[in-house]
Order: structure tokens, then sequence, then C-alpha cells
């Protein structure tokens, strides 16, 4: 219950706020809101609900961006998902085709048993497409990861009797948004793979993938795909998840 109310904070805390902003305006906050679900019934009761949170703020030396997802779901009223990802990233120069930043990530994951999980650490940004109509960046982070997991059998036994799973890490992200049919439909992704550096059996792969149909200057409705796999996981847990999402999305940019 905590969790759920601090995610509701955080999602319409940022209202209040007017300006403008995509990784390319010049105004200097914004936010952008989704939520997506789906409901299944009969032979099987389903619900899944996940909402995201994406704020920034953008100045000429610096930047700060955080996205703080939540996700909430039960099979036969029985709870599967209860869950936060908060990714969290402070820029210098973000204004530069080549710029550093920090990245902080917290998580934790009741489908995979994972208590917490953290991990910070520096990157590097490129800006390989910086228009209106059309943004690619692509980035590389180094960083040092700590997972807490509920228990100590993992599918990969060299992990066995011990319920913490230190290393370092090396993230490649790639991230764009394009404009399609004169600004009739936007796609989004994110995608990102993570290897370890002590264990090259041990990585983790994310993807998020959206199209957006606007429905006023703030709102869009959109339907998305996410994908996780993760190579070390517990025994009896699945390494892959695939979610196909319907929602809405609301941001103070264009």
């Amino acid at each position: 219950m905590t969790k759920r109310i601090l995610f509701i904070l955080i999602l319409f805390l940022p209202l209040v706020s007017a300006a403008q902003l995509t990784e390319t305006d010049t105004l200097p906050f914004g936010y952008r809101l989704t939520a997506n679900g789906s409901w299944i019934t009969g032979n099987v009761e389903r619900l899944l609900l996940i909402g995201t949170a994406d704020l920034y703020t953008v100045h000429e030396q610096w930047a700060f961006r955080t996205a703080n997802t939540y996700q909430y779901g039960t099979i036969a009223k029985n709870l599967t998902e209860n869950d936060l990802f908060s990714r969290n990233f402070f820029y210098l120069h973000p204004r530069q085709r080549f710029y550093p930043y920090l990245m902080a990530w917290v998580e934790t994951n009741k489908r995979r048993e994972i208590a917490l999980r953290y991990q910070y650490g520096p990157g590097i940004s490129w800006a390989a497409l910086s228009k209106q109509d059309n943004q690619l960046k692509l980035s590389f982070t180094l960083t040092y990861e700590s997972a807490e997991y509920s228990r100590n059998n993992f599918g990969n036994s060299r992990y066995d009797n011990d319920p913490f799973i230190e290393t370092f890490r090396g993230t490649i992200r790639v991230y764009g948004q394009h404009r399609l049919l004169n600004n009739k439909l936007k796609f989004r992704y994110e995608c990102w793979g993570q290897q370890s550096f002590e264990d090259r059996q041990n990585y983790r792969l994310h993807g998020e993938f959206a199209l957006e149909l606007p429905l006023t200057s703030m709102t869009s409705f959109r339907v998305g795909y996410n994908y996780n796999y993760e190579s070390i996981v517990l025994e009896g847990i699945k390494k892959r998840d695939g979610f196909l999402l319907f929602g809405i999305a609301v941001a103070n940019f264009k």
C-alpha cells in the first residue's frame, strides 16, 4: 500500500508544471505520464497495470531526468506484481552532441523475487539525431550493481547459497522517437543490454516499443510492447517476460 501511495504522489505532482520540453527543446521543465494495462476475465483472471512518470529539467550546463515505473498485477486475485523501478540520470552539457552523465537505478520485482536491486555509475551519450521529428540517442554506461533475492537457489548453480549478487556491468542503450504520417502517429522505443564483466553468462535485455496516436495537444492513445530477459534467475522463474499493453500518455510537450 505504501508503494502505491508513493507512486500516485510521484505521478501527479508534476502536473503543476506548465512548461514544454522534449529532449531537444529549449524550455527547462517537462513531464510525460503513461498509464497502461490489460484485464482478462473468464477461465483465467489476469490484471496488469503499468504506470510511468518521466520528469525532466534541462539547463544549458546540466540536466536531470527521473523515470519511475510502477507495476501492479494479479492472477486469480493472487498478487503477482507490486514493483517500483526508478531510473535516474544527471547530465552535463546535455545540448552537446556527446555528453557525460551519472546513472542510478533502483528496482524491486516480486515476480522474479528480487527484494532490492540497485546500480550506479558514469556513462556517455551520443545524440545521433536531434531533430523535431526524429530523435535517436546511443549511450554506454559502466555501473556497479548489487542485487538481493528472496532466496538463494538459482537456475545457474554457480550462484547458489548466497541471495546477494554483486557485479560490474556495461550497458548499451538505444533511445528513439519518430513522428510518422505527417505527425499523425508517433513511434517510441528504448532498448538496452547489460553485460556483467565478471561472468559472460550474466546478462539482461530489455525493450520498450510503443505507437502513439495523438488525441489532443497533450494526450495520446498508445499501444505498447515490453520485453525483458534475464539470464540469471531463481530456480522455477522464467527468464523471459513479454507484455502487450494499451493505454494513455499525457505530456506537456508535443
